[in-house]
């Protein structure tokens, strides 16, 4: 169904949401603003919401962003950087801690923003590594138990 879109400007705004920066949606939305208010949606909202994946996007790929770079990539003033990022926070999407001295923020971990093809290999390969190591501590319990029965065994009463 969604192929059958492509081409229109719904299928390009739909593209804007689901894997590109704000910049491409303001962009989209100079040119199509009659459709974007013609849908009903709140240009506001989208913004909000851009905001939030574009910054989700920097962090997946940045354990360190700075103020600057929020402030230019989120089309924030510099005085809306800080409450911005405590307000992503408090979504849980993105841990991280603010350095306020330092004008950054320190990720130390995010939601993916989709999860593609990609994350279900890495989530794959995980989850075998895991499987591996329990079967390795399962196996070493098992060793240590059946030699501590056999010195038991060994000594007489």
């Amino acid at each position: 169904p969604v192929k059958f879109l492509e081409g229109e400007p719904i299928h390009d705004l739909l593209t804007i949401f689901v894997a590109d920066k704000l910049s491409a949606y303001t962009a989209f939305y100079a040119t199509h603003r009659e459709f974007v208010d013609g849908l009903g949606l709140s240009h506001e909202q989208n913004l909000q919401k851009m905001r939030l994946l574009t910054f989700m996007q920097m962090a997946e790929s940045r354990k360190e962003i700075p103020f600057d770079a929020i402030q230019t990539d989120l089309q924030l003033d510099p005085n809306q950087v800080e409450a911005f990022v405590i307000d992503v926070l408090r979504t849980r999407l993105v841990r991280a801690k603010v350095d306020q001295l330092q004008r950054r923020v320190n990720v130390s971990s995010t939601m993916h923003r989709t999860f593609g093809r990609s994350q279900w290999q890495t989530l794959r390969d995980t989850l075998q590594k895991w499987s591996h190591n329990l079967a390795h501590v399962q196996h070493s319990v098992s060793s240590a138990i059946h030699s501590q029965m056999t010195s038991d065994a060994a000594i007489p009463v």
